[in-house]
């Protein structure tokens, strides 16, 4: 193990718009698995910075990689690079959602060119949610928000969710 200081230049995404699909389902699912924002944050830091972290190393490291260079990295070092990631702590300024999942492309995020119809539906559906918390009403919006071709009344929240947790 190399225990020379060595320097190496991450590029992360600096808010929710610049998340790709595939982040913002790898944050989707380390959130519906129940990570905290730390855990969370400490996650997207090693997958998208390209870290890979090897084994433990004593109490307080770990010994990691990170193209060809491999160095330990302690808890404190983690600590201080997620803050670069602390805006997942706050909702996005602008609606945020994938583009698609499996073959079912989402309608545009600001209901442009959506007929009036749909967004009183979605709307409607969103607010008995939170009321009620009846998941068959996230079924619903669902198939409202992520369409294809052919109706998808059979695609559900659930069906959806299973497609966003990576295997």
């Amino acid at each position: 193990m190399q225990q020379d200081k060595i320097s190496i230049d991450l590029k992360l995404p600096t808010k929710w718009e610049d998340l790709s699909d595939k982040q913002l389902r790898y944050v989707f699912a380390l959130l519906a698995q129940g990570y905290t924002a730390t855990e969370v944050k400490a996650y997207c830091l090693c997958r998208w910075a390209g870290l890979k972290v090897l084994h433990r190393y004593g109490n307080n490291g770990w010994a990691c990689r990170h193209g060809k260079q491999e160095f330990i990295l302690a808890a404190e070092q983690v600590e201080r690079a997620t803050h670069v990631l602390d805006w997942l702590d706050s909702v996005p300024t602008l609606p945020v959602r994938l583009a698609k999942i499996g073959s079912h492309r989402a309608i545009d995020a600001q209901f442009q060119g959506v007929l009036f119809e749909t967004f009183i539906v979605c709307d409607n559906l969103y607010q008995g949610y939170l009321t009620t918390k009846q998941d068959d009403l996230l079924d619903e919006l669902a198939s409202h928000l992520y369409s294809s071709k052919f109706r998808v009344e059979s695609l559900g929240f659930r069906d959806l969710l299973g497609r966003l947790l990576p295997p």
